[in-house]
């Protein structure tokens, strides 16, 4: 009677299980139907009823059990064919966004630094079982591990190499939200320099990533006895973070995969001060590249520009006319340093460095920009006030269609250090620049006698000095002290002579001075032509031809740290 019981049981829960039919399903109508055979035995929650039936009536129960799992192995644990098992398979259809399941790990500490002496955090992460199959066998699925780029975890957000990886692998992503982001606050107030110097930090970041390591290591060998291999991905920020995670960590994070990602330190300026001239010489670059659409006339003609947008800042009259022209308010070009934090990154509302040859909107583009600065260039008559009206109101006309005017005043630098200043503010900008002032000094200079396309200015590091020490109070000196230490941690380019590091850029990028570009010994290096910063890593461009060889170069490399025989499998149902 209990085999029937059991198996008739089982069968229903199956056949009416809404879904396909998985391993963690079938062995769900196992236990359910086991308990109700012990229940017709008179065993409840393991205690014997009055009147209850003999031992082999629950013996044969826990027999039938046995039958039932073997059944759901049958049925569903079809075993891969040797010859497929030992080839990753890229995917060749579009690609299906997964469903993410978010999860807190509330034992991450707000100071690795304390080690357990610590307070913990919960720190939110996501992870998905899509890419895994349904069959339950060695070795243990791959772990795949992102951390959120300074802003709160968005599964849109995840690095798209990742993803690509992971299906063509079997393995698990895991998408972890930045400390100091969305709900993932180590402190809840406070957020003052004394106190972001201590908890906002690379290293704290890579901590973040190994102990969460160890706890889903912990939770796999749980259920499979063997230990998990992770791949840490990143791109830009966290493409640093994951190269110093195995420069750190190479027995946790069998390897790493970085897009884009400025790991250089420290770069000289002739008076032996740190600084970044080189990523606006390769912006002005970027203007004459004929393979995005640039010229040597398109950059002649953006230079020129914004020259006559820089002599016009040198008198009251000419701020008059920049304030008439691009809708600002009076008063707010009369700092030089409100000068400088408007006109520093260029008048176009466009970073070179985020160019997309398919984008659609009118200017959005080295392509796009170019066509119509050179058309302007043809039409301007050189010296003339009409030529200065054409290439101001050409700057404004690109600038307001790429960020569109808003009512709300922009700040200007005073009222911007009193934002950071305040303790209870935490935003993206106050946490990015106290990472410029900190561990990492991108100080991308415009000054004169460069290539810089922009508003050149006299010593324009300065203004970047001073927003850390207004800022954070912290010293010209420190900045260089400090990134010399980084510098000398991690290795800079040398990355320590550490394997298993793959480094991916676009040739176009302005961080590639910074980056890794040549392949080292265990560590590849790929430039993409034409691309410019992380452009891939977009999960909008996974099913995009230009990239599709990349990813499976990716998916190379990766695949050979992993050295599979066999896919990763997993059983749906399981928690991380």
């Amino acid at each position: 009677m209990p085999y029937i019981i059991i198996l008739v049981l089982a069968l229903k829960l199956l056949l009416t299980e809404a879904g396909p039919l998985t391993y963690g399903i079938c062995q769900a109508g196992c236990a359910a139907a086991w308990v109700s055979c012990n229940a017709a035995c008179g065993v409840v929650a393991g205690t014997v009823t009055a009147g209850a039936a003999t031992p082999a009536c629950v013996l044969a129960c826990n027999g039938a059990q046995g039958a039932c799992y073997a059944a759901c192995a049958a049925m569903v644990l079809t075993p891969t064919p040797e010859s497929e098992a030992n080839e990753a398979v890229p995917r060749e259809s579009a690609f299906d966004e997964p469903t993410w399941e978010n999860r807190k790990y509330c034992g991450q500490l707000v100071d690795h630094n304390l080690g357990g002496r610590s307070p913990k955090f919960c720190q939110t992460y996501y992870y998905t079982e899509e890419f895994v199959d349904t069959a339950y066998q060695s070795p243990p699925p791959a772990i795949f591990m992102e951390v959120s780029n300074l802003k709160h975890a968005d599964t849109d957000d995840v690095d798209a190499g990742m993803i690509h990886c992971a299906a063509a692998l079997g393995a698990i992503p895991v998408y972890l939200e930045m400390r100091f982001f969305g709900k993932s606050l180590p402190i809840r107030h406070n957020f003052n320099a004394d106190n972001l110097k201590r908890l906002f930090t690379h290293e704290q970041f890579i901590e973040d990533m190994q102990r969460l390591a160890e706890h889903l290591r912990n939770r796999i060998l749980g259920r499979w006895k063997a230990p998990p291999k992770f791949v840490i991905f990143g791109n830009s920020l966290t493409g640093r973070v994951a190269t110093w995670a195995r420069v750190t960590y190479p027995r946790v994070f069998v390897g790493a995969v970085a897009s884009s990602s400025a790991v250089e330190g420290v770069v000289e300026c002739k008076d032996n001060i740190v600084c970044f001239p080189s990523f606006n010489d390769r912006v002005a670059a970027a203007f004459a590249n004929e393979i995005i659409g640039g010229s040597p006339e398109c950059l002649q003609a953006v230079t020129r520009a914004h020259e006559i947008f820089g002599n016009h800042l040198h008198t009251a009259a000419g701020r008059k006319q920049l304030v008439e022209i691009f809708g600002l308010s009076e008063g707010d070009l009369d700092d030089p340093r409100d000068q400088w934090m408007r006109t520093g990154n260029g008048l176009l509302g466009f970073a070179v460095k985020a160019n997309d040859p398919t984008c659609p909107d009118p200017y959005c583009n080295v392509a796009k920009i170019c066509e119509k600065m050179v058309a302007v260039a043809a039409e301007a008559v050189a010296g003339s006030e009409s030529e200065e009206q054409r290439w101001l109101e050409a700057l404004a006309t690109i600038e307001n269609a790429n960020t569109p005017p808003s009512n709300d005043k922009t700040p200007n630098i005073k009222a911007r250090i009193e934002w950071v200043r305040n303790s209870a503010t935490r935003g993206h900008d106050k946490l990015h620049w106290f990472l410029k002032c900190t561990q990492f000094p991108t100080f991308d200079t415009c000054s004169t006698g460069s290539q810089c396309p922009w508003v050149r200015m006299n010593d324009s590091l300065k203004y970047f000095f001073s927003i850390c020490e207004d800022a954070f109070d912290i010293t010209r000196e420190e900045v260089a002290r400090e990134s010399a230490e980084t510098n000398r941690k991690y290795g800079g380019k040398t990355l320590n002579n550490t394997d298993n590091i793959l480094s991916i850029n676009g040739d176009v990028d302005p961080w590639l001075s910074l980056s890794v570009t040549q392949s080292q010994p265990g560590s590849p290096a790929i430039t993409i032509p034409g691309a410019g910063h992380a452009l891939w890593a977009l999960m909008s461009k996974i099913d995009d031809s230009d990239f599709k060889k990349y990813y499976d170069e990716i998916l190379d490399v990766v695949s050979g740290w992993l050295e599979p025989k066999k896919p990763a499998r997993l059983r749906r149902g399981s928690q991380l």
